[in-house]
Formats: structure tokens, C-alpha cells, sequence
């Protein structure tokens, strides 16, 4: 990549920003979740087809503080009164969902070790994708997070400027917490610079900053999050990322994000959050969920911290290497960084094909991931394991076309039967576009009579 890797690990900048027993069984109810906190004097409301929002509103005696979107506004309602109001509300016959305004936790844990650098690149097949695209300028994606550090040297014209911060109403992004500078770098940082980290995106896509955040530990209210999203996709984001743990409030998130698809065009990828655990949550189709898999299995297993269950669509490592605030670098885990590796990725695919509608950037992404896990679809992995040269492959409308041509060289040899046989034995996972090179007898699995087939097929017996 002609790209030295200076990385300066900062261990004073770590902050735990999750409780030590977030995502803990609690004691006599394994799937019990601790209270949340809400916002003071404000209720999320979904409102059904056909209903007039502030007239709504006003017929319950309340009064729209904002509209956030299709359908759905913050509700003006007295302080100590928030829970009781949700709960009215939503037995109105205009009222599809009613909540209090949830405060809900980063998706992310600290990390002090140094054994991962950017191996995680080389996991999800980096390298070979930037031989097909580094990115384009005219592609934005929105970060939804604690605040930006604008001067960082690694991430210098990676921002699509100005932000926005949601909560005060202006312009300021400066961090509150380090964690967006981090999603930033993973998904951005410059690239062939000869300095610090390089980013999916190599600092050629344009990140779209939003602050959701004023809180010391990055914590941020569910109504800021919704109007986050909308107000980068009216801005031409084409992703939105979201490192929280939202399965909470996912109905509301889901809508927003149905709604930002249809009508904007524009995708949500979301981390499935770090409760160490099946979640009982379906899956959601407007939003691609990511869970984190460990970076010490060399069969990519599901991280002991991550979130998992059916509305899981697509996993991607969870350790990383990334800017932190004050041009310095650290290392951080969670599925905090894996749903931004997927945006980074869907940006290099649209970069590689701008036309990709929402729905086609989904399928062709999916299609494109490394099968784990159980055969096919899987509450741990979903589709699979994010695979980068395939998904942009996919994108472009290439592919491996050689059947047994698993290295990807145009043809089928020895070195495909070596691969082959190193995946058999459990010394190589395949990537996307690779498994489908090697299944040659096309039933879904990678295994000894695939190896049979291609024996043949290099013998030349058909």
C-alpha cells in the first residue's frame, strides 16, 4: 500500500464508557436489562398513517416539541410524567409507539493490547478491493456519534464539513468523547500518506459529521439519534452508522431508517451492541445490523462481548486500530467498530457503482460475505462475515466466473488446489467470493468432494 503503519497506543486516553457488568447476566434473570435512563419532559411518538402530527398532539393536550421524521415527533409532557405518558399514548388509536426518549450506551469497550494492528483488514480482504476502488470524493457517509477531532493529521479532508451537532442546535462537533474519532478512522482514515492507520475509505469518501452526544461517557438520547439520521441524509449521506446499542428503541429506529431508504435513499447500518448474548429482537429490514467476531479465532468466531440473535444481517471484526483525538492512535473493540467496517465498505461499493439503489447495495452484500457458523443464514453471523473484494466485486457486476478459480487469477491450478485443501484442514477461511469459487459442486458447502471435483478437473476428467 506503500503505507507505513506508525501507530502511538494511548493507554491514558481509555475511558469505560460501558458499566463493568454491561451485558452480564443479572443475578435470578439471565435475560434481565438494567433500567435506562430518559429524558426529562419528552416522549417519542410514532403516529399512524393519516394522522396530522401537531394536531394529534394538541387533541391530548400536548404539545410537539420536534418533528424528527415520517411519523414521528418529540412530545412535550410534564417532568416526572414520562413513563405514564408513554403508556397512555399508546393505546391511542393514532399512536403506533410511544416510549420515553431512552439515553442509550456506546457499543464499544476499551482495549489496551497491542495484538491485532490492522490484521482486521487483511480478515475482510481490504487490500484486494482497493486494487478495484480507494474511494470516491463524491460519496458521503454520516457518523452518528460523541464528536470529531477536524485537525486529527490522519483524518485531514476525510470530513464533508460543516456537521452538526443535535443536541445544543450548531455546527460544533468537537469530541466529547473519543469514540467518534475512532468510528472516523475506521472508516476514513487518509491513506498512502506514509503516517498512522489507513481507513476502508482511504480519506477519498467524504464522512458527513454528526455530534448525538454531550455526554462525558458518549451516551446519546434516542430522539437525537433519529433526527441525526434524517438530517445527514437530507444532506446526500448515502450511510448512516450508528455505533449505539439501540435494539431498545429499534421499532423507532427501524421506521426512520425505512423511512431515509424509500424516500432519500439512503442505508442504516447499526451495531448489534455489546450485551455478550442472544437478543430477542426480529430481524429489521430497513436497518443492516453487525456484530463483531473476535480477531484471536482464526475461524473468525463471534466475540464474547457482541450482541447477537435474528436480526443480526452481516459480522465483521471487532478489534481495531484507529485515530484518536490529539493525532494520536489507540486500539478499541466492540461491535462499535465492526458496523463502521460495513460502512466503509458499502461506501467503496458505491464508489465502485454510484447507481446501486439501497436495495441492490443490500443483496449484493449479503450475496458477497464469507459463509460461518451454520450453513446459510445465522443468528451469530447473519449472512456472514463481511468480505470487502467481494462485495465490491459484486458492485461492479464481477465475480469469479472460473469455477474452482479460488485465488482469483482468471484460472483454475495448483494454487487453487493448495488453498483448498489449507481451508479443509482449517488453516484459511475463505472469503465470500472465494467459497463460491471452491464449492464446485454448487450445494452450499465448501468440502471433501468439492476438493474430489477439482482433483478431477485439474486431471482433466469430467
Amino acid at each position: 500500500m506503500g503505507k507505513a503503519l506508525v501507530l502511538f497506543v494511548t493507554l491514558a486516553g481509555y475511558l469505560l464508557f460501558l458499566p463493568s457488568n454491561f451485558g452480564a447476566p443479572q443475578e435470578g434473570s439471565p435475560n434481565r436489562i438494567p433500567p435506562r435512563p430518559f429524558r426529562e419532559g419528552s416522549v417519542l411518538v410514532k403516529f399512524r398513517d393519516g394522522a396530522n402530527i401537531v394536531s394529534a398532539a394538541e387533541s391530548k393536550g400536548l404539545k410537539v416539541k420536534k418533528v424528527l421524521g415520517h411519523r414521528l415527533a418529540v412530545l412535550a409532557v410534564p417532568a416526572g410524567t414520562e413513563l405514564r405518558q408513554a403508556k397512555l399514548l399508546s393505546v391511542e388509536q393514532d399512536v403506533e409507539i410511544a416510549t420515553p426518549d431512552l439515553l442509550v450506551p456506546l457499543a464499544a469497550t476499551p482495549n489496551d493490547s497491542l495484538f491485532s494492528l490492522q490484521q482486521y483488514l487483511l480478515r475482510i480482504d481490504i487490500p484486494r478491493a482497493w486494487d478495484l476502488t480507494k474511494g470516491s470524493r463524491e460519496i458521503k457517509v454520516a457518523v452518528l456519534d460523541t464528536g470529531f477531532d477536524l485537525d486529527h493529521l490522519d483524518l485531514y479532508g476525510a470530513y464533508a464539513l460543516p456537521g452538526r451537532n443535535i443536541p445544543d442546535g450548531n455546527g460544533d462537533v468537537a469530541p466529547v468523547h473519543q469514540h467518534g474519532t475512532w468510528v472516523s478512522g475506521v472508516i476514513n482514515g487518509v491513506g498512502d500518506n506514509a503516517y498512522g492507520i489507513a481507513g476502508i475509505g482511504m480519506g477519498r469518501i467524504r464522512i458527513v459529521p454528526v455530534r448525538v452526544s454531550n455526554q462525558p461517557d458518549g451516551s446519546a438520547y434516542i430522539g437525537d439519534i433519529l433526527e441525526g439520521m434524517e438530517w445527514a441524509a437530507l444532506r446526500g449521506a448515502r450511510v448512516v452508522s450508528i455505533s449505539y446499542d439501540v435494539i431498545d428503541s429499534a421499532d423507532l429506529i427501524a421506521s426512520q431508517a425505512s423511512y431515509l431508504d424509500n424516500s432519500l435513499g439512503c442505508l442504516t447500518v447499526v451495531a448489534s451492541g455489546n450485551r455478550g448474548r442472544l437478543v430477542g429482537r426480529r430481524d429489521d429490514e430497513g436497518i443492516i445490523y453487525v456484530s463483531a467476531t473476535s480477531m484471536n479465532s482464526a475461524a473468525d468466531e463471534i466475540a464474547g462481548y457482541s450482541s447477537y440473535g435474528e436480526f443480526v444481517d452481516i459480522s465483521a471484526p471487532g478489534e481495531v486500530y484507529t485515530t484518536s483525538p490529539g493525532n494520536r492512535f489507540s486500539a478499541a473493540l466492540g461491535s462499535s467498530f465492526a458496523a463502521p467496517q460495513v460502512t466503509g465498505v458499502i461506501a467503496l461499493m458505491l464508489s465502485a457503482n454510484p447507481s446501486l439503489p439501497p436495495s441492490e447495495v443490500r443483496s449484493r452484500l449479503f450475496a458477497a460475505c464469507a459463509d460461518r457458523g451454520d450453513p446459510g443464514r445465522d443468528p451469530q453471523y447473519g449472512h456472514g462475515l463481511l468480505d470487502a473484494f467481494a462485495s465490491v466485486s459484486a458492485a461492479r457486476g464481477e465475480g469469479n466466473t472460473v469455477l474452482g478459480d479460488i485465488n482469483g487469477d482468471g484460472r483454475t491450478g495448483v494454487p487453487d488446489l493448495v488453498l483448498l485443501i489449507r481451508h479443509l484442514s482449517g488453516n484459511l477461511p475463505l472469503g465470500g467470493a472465494q467459497r463460491k469459487a471452491a464449492d464446485l459442486v454448487r450445494d452450499g458447502v465448501v468440502d471433501t468432494r468439492d476438493l474430489i471435483r477439482l482433483i478431477q478437473t485439474l486431471q482433466g476428467i469430467n
